[in-house]
């Protein structure tokens, strides 16, 4: 009987040549797939009996390969796998029924395929938990659980298995690419069933960030998920989240400019419609951000953020800026590709993409930098006005405290007083009592908190069993905490004083119906990972900073642990364990450089072993923003000041303003909304003049006349010819002398023929290491090719190398304002056949720079230029 070509040798082959034939077995099944599909012309071809079998072979031989030899063809194997089993089967499909509607037996047999990968990767999941002892505990939803139970003293059942660190590796990364593998089964099946639930592919890419936070794929996975929900603004916060990565997915790049060049097109016809849209739709309000940030994020077309940050401002204003301080956003969790309300998961996801593009600002050292921090606190302070008002749809604005006199005579006609008169109170004196009064005794305070809410039922019906109940995070957040029954007494949040706590419950309940308090939070991580955000952006901080005071106060009202501590015999939780455990919002953001400092203080083991229960959560949440607010007011970053024995924030009225160009703006609470809005856009308007009245000063400086410009590009032979004149241009600090990466490429190749090039380099390499403000090299994107010439070869060196200085130029010329200025720009060559054209190449160097409109000049004629313009300004 013949023997069948794919047939396996067993265990008692050779181990050296068992993964050779493994692979020879996978690489012949394949073969015979692909020539199977090639000929398939109907969706039924693919599941035919032979093709069926083929793939068990290649699922079976797959797996023994890659445990057999996993450095060696594990992650070949992974791919094959992959590929030809799963993937190019759906592509088939797509591309058989791209005109025509599938039958329904057609598409039970495409499920049944789908299911059976997301079950053989399941398999594959808990072998490798099994076989490398993998601890997947708060990463996946199916950890296993190995002991040694039962076993001898010092002995384990995997002592006689030694594991290699690449091996180990390789399992590490599988795992990672094993649950991306799964969301993208369930993927497939949510599209080719609507009525499937997308969230299970979500919850399968959130396990894949949990496991390995750096690696950026399963957000483009998520952003082609999502599609077009929100207007395109939840594709673009993936897609952007994952650029943001220390790993990117390359294919992130594509998909995020072929979104924002759509979004572009969206705009301009909502501008040109005839029949324009109300300017309070969402739709125009999402358009016009993601324009911005992707004007921001690309570091382009920054001449136009100025107005599309005052369009999306007035389009906010109309949505979170209320006189009436009424709740006119609702958190509608099912996606929706147009949603009519703006809710709290499109400002979270708004305030994250803002973080991102000042990220991207400030890795490209851009100058316009600091025009996006003051987009980002602006609208961080309509945040926290919002998140005030909808704080004082039931909380009365708060009023600051008595003074110490009046404190002690209300505490003697407290102790005077029964029981029974306790409800005499005003609300503001029973506040005042739990922040204030440590005298009174345990009992005192729990009756006149369960008195007052007996009095004062909680809005809109709810009550702590509601809260028991609540949050349930969201699948955007990674994190679905589950409900359970808070029923232990020796945590803060089940005693009366919290429990009841009408401040508490309320800032509860909008935790867990949005987001808002969660935006503020990583706000406030963002600023404490860069404090020198409100040092440098004036007149936004002191609009923020008054608006954030009136937010803490509020919630400066729920009882401290401090108080609980006074009245309580349990143990406490610390407020360093609160302050450091990981909210549902730290997870959504977990891998982002800007909060890096923030988030490297945090325990993330703890949610391998626990979850936080939603009045944690809340409790937790509380006490971090209070704990920012007094490290803020410590560290004098911002005009902010706390008073410990009151418990109460304060901001300066006025606060002075570097180079007088911004006066401080007080606000009172009967402003009308528009108002607001106003004064709103005039703080970001003055803030971003500042920053471009900053950025003329460096390229200008004191005492610089019109004709010299900011910015000196010297060619090689200026370097080469004339280093002493080069480097008291740039010691003089009167321009910005960049330097392109040709004319160092050029001093290398000279270093070795050369002392003095050698003193040269030596002398710059000093200079850049201590970080001269005035003086830089060419960064990788700063070149514009010169249109309409004819390049040279690279044969001919030297015009090939003076055109690379041009396109620096050109390049500069160009972004410096936005638009051309030539003046802005002058190129210094060091050679004076340069500049008469008579190099007898027939290639004109002068011609070429004219053309791009760049000024050229000897580097000896132009510095005595600027000799003879220091003596008349002498």
């Amino acid at each position: 009987m013949k023997k069948n070509s794919n047939s396996i040798p067993d265990s008692r082959s050779d181990s050296a040549e068992l993964p050779i034939r493994l692979y020879r077995a996978i690489s012949d099944v394949v073969r015979h797939l692909d020539d199977q599909r090639a000929r398939t012309e109907r969706v039924f071809d693919l599941f035919s009996e032979s093709i069926e079998t083929q793939r068990i072979k290649l699922r079976d031989y797959s797996e023994r390969l890659m445990f057999t030899d996993p450095v060696g063809y594990g992650r070949k194997t992974e791919e094959l796998l992959w590929r030809k089993g799963f993937y190019e089967i759906v592509a088939t499909v797509k591309r058989l029924m791209k005109n025509v509607k599938m039958e329904p037996s057609e598409t039970f047999l495409v499920q049944c395929h789908l299911q059976s990968g997301i079950g053989f990767y399941h398999h594959i999941i808990m072998k490798l938990q099994s076989y490398y002892r993998l601890d997947l505990r708060g990463i996946v939803d199916f950890p296993l659980f190995v002991t040694d139970r039962g076993l001898k003293k010092d002995k384990a059942w995997w002592t006689s298995k030694p594991i290699e660190s690449s091996a180990l590796e390789w399992a590490n990364q599988a795992l990672h690419r094993c649950l991306i593998y799964l969301g993208d089964l369930n993927r497939y099946l949510s599209d080719l069933q609507s009525s499937y639930d997308h969230n299970f592919a979500q919850r399968y890419y959130a396990q894949a960030l949990n496991w390995k936070p750096e690696c950026g794929m399963p957000h483009n996975q998520l952003g082609t998920l999502v599609g077009n929900q929100n207007y395109g603004l939840d594709a673009a916060y993936y897609y952007m989240r994952c650029l943001c990565c220390a790993q990117k997915f390359e294919g992130a790049e594509g998909n995020l400019q072929h979104l924002l060049e759509n979004n572009a097109h969206c705009l301009e016809e909502l501008r040109n419609a005839h029949n324009q849209e109300a300017l309070t739709t969402v739709k125009r309000l999402i358009i016009t951000f993601i324009h911005l940030a992707y004007c921001m994020f690309y570091d382009k077309n920054y001449a136009q953020v100025n107005q599309l940050g005052g369009e999306v401002f007035t389009y906010l204003g109309t949505f979170i800026i209320e006189k009436d301080k009424t709740i006119i956003t609702l958190v509608d969790k099912s996606p929706c590709a147009e949603p009519t309300v703006l809710n709290d998961d499109m400002l979270f996801k708004m305030i994250i993409i803002i973080i991102m593009c000042v990220q991207q600002l400030k890795l490209k050292a851009s100058s316009h930098a600091m025009g996006g921090v003051a987009i980002c606190l602006s609208l961080m302070s309509q945040l926290v006005q919002y998140a005030v008002n909808r704080l004082e749809v039931v909380l009365k604005p708060r009023v600051a405290p008595p003074a110490d006199r009046d404190i002690k005579q209300r505490r003697r006609r407290k102790r005077r007083g029964t029981f029974s008169n306790a409800s005499d109170l005003s609300e503001d004196e029973n506040d005042s009592v739990y922040s204030l009064d440590s005298d009174i005794s345990e009992e005192d305070l729990i009756f006149d908190q369960c008195h007052d809410s007996d009095e004062e039922p909680l809005t809109n019906g709810l009550t702590a069993d509601h809260c028991v109940n609540g949050f349930n995070g969201t699948n955007d957040m990674y994190m679905l905490s589950k409900s359970r029954d808070c029923s232990d007494p020796s945590q803060p949040w089940n005693h009366p004083i919290i429990a009841n706590d009408k401040a508490f419950q309320h800032i509860h309940k909008i935790c867990i119906e949005g987001y808002i308090f969660q935006s503020i939070k990583i706000c406030c991580d963002w600023i404490d990972s860069n404090p020198i955000f409100l040092k440098c952006c004036g007149a936004t901080s002191v609009t923020l900073v008054e608006r954030f005071v009136g937010f803490l106060n509020h919630l400066t009202v729920v009882p401290s642990l401090a108080t609980l501590k006074d009245h309580f015999d349990e143990e406490i939780i610390s407020e360093n364990i609160l302050c450091t455990t990981p909210l549902t919002e730290d997870v959504a953001v977990r891998g982002l450089s800007s909060l890096q400092l923030t988030q490297s203080k945090l325990n993330w083991d703890y949610l391998r072993t626990k979850t936080l229960k939603p009045y944690e959560e809340t409790y937790s949440r509380i006490c971090y923003l209070i704990k920012f607010g007094i490290n803020l007011a410590q560290s004098k970053a911002s005009a902010l000041a706390y008073d410990d024995s009151k418990r109460w924030f304060t901001a300066e009225s006025q606060v002075q303003q570097k180079n007088g160009l911004i006066n401080s703006i007080s606000h009172s609470d009967n402003n009308k909304a528009g108002g607001r809005v106003e004064k709103l856009m005039h703080d970001m308007g003055e803030l971003w003049l500042r920053s471009e009245v900053s950025q003329l000063e460096d390229k200008t400086r004191k005492g610089m006349k019109d004709s010299l410009p900011p910015y000196l590009v010297p060619d090689p032979d200026a370097f080469l010819n004339h280093p002493s004149l080069i480097k008291q241009l740039i010691s003089a600090k009167k321009f910005i002398v960049l330097i392109p990466s040709v004319v160092v490429s050029a001093l290398d190749e000279c270093k070795q023929s050369s002392s003095r090039v050698r003193d040269t380099i030596r002398w710059l390499e000093w200079q850049l290491r201590n970080g001269r403000r005035n003086m830089r090299l060419q960064r990788a994107n700063e070149h514009q090719a010169i249109p309409f010439i004819k390049y040279p070869k690279k044969k001919d060196k030297e015009a090939w190398m003076f055109l690379q200085v041009v396109e620096c130029c050109n390049y500069l010329c160009n972004q410096s304002t936005g638009e051309k200025n030539p003046e802005l720009v002058t190129l210094l060559t060091g050679s004076k056949t340069l500049l008469s054209n008579q190099n007898g190449t027939g290639f004109s160097h002068l011609g070429v720079a004219k053309s791009a409109g760049i000024n050229v000049e000897h580097i000896e004629t132009f510095f005595s230029k600027w000799k003879s313009s220091s003596k008349s300004h002498g």
